[in-house]
């Protein structure tokens, strides 16, 4: 196996491994209702979402979502292809790829299991109120920016050394 693949598969399976953990955990502790961790600011609550991510599409009707769950299944699937293409792929860009695929899983998992996702974390601030949303989320949300910050880093690269080649040749 790639070291890449590796790598990607062992930060993904952990990823889904702490989110549904956690989901349990959220559960257990909310039995008698929400926690206040932060009084005012976040709370430990449990939220069932049949919805997408932090709560995205939830009146939407159950087959939509369905098809929409399949296609992050692909998704996920692309990324894990991504992690073993013949391009090299920095340290960075894998453990972004691990952790989209992981929240992937673990959202997949729960959903598969239950027919909708534990959102568990709940943000606000007065009129501001963040959808509730778990560690899948959070691992999508930041593998996203670790890959697209990844690429846009290797296209600096790649544009400075033709820029470089090209003052070689004059």
């Amino acid at each position: 196996m790639r070291r890449p693949l590796f790598i990607a598969i062992l930060v993904a399976l952990c990823t889904s491994g702490c989110d549904l953990s956690s989901k349990r955990w959220a559960i257990h502790s909310t039995a008698s209702g929400p926690r206040s961790l932060i009084p005012g600011a976040f709370d430990l609550v449990h939220w069932e979402n049949p919805g997408m991510a932090f709560s995205l599409m939830r009146t939407w009707p159950p087959a939509i979502r369905m098809g929409l769950l399949g296609m992050a299944a692909l998704v996920a699937i692309v990324l894990g292809l991504l992690a073993v293409a013949k391009k090299p792929m920095g340290l960075a860009a894998t453990i972004g790829v691990g952790l989209i695929m992981g929240g992937a899983l673990g959202n997949f998992i729960d959903r598969a299991h239950d027919g909708l996702v534990t959102d568990f974390l709940h943000v606000y601030r007065g009129a501001f109120d963040w959808p509730a949303f778990n560690v899948a989320d959070i691992a999508v949300t930041c593998g996203a920016a670790l890959l697209f910050i990844s690429m846009s880093r290797q296209r600096d690269v790649a544009s400075a050394t033709l820029n470089d080649m090209n003052d070689m040749k004059e």
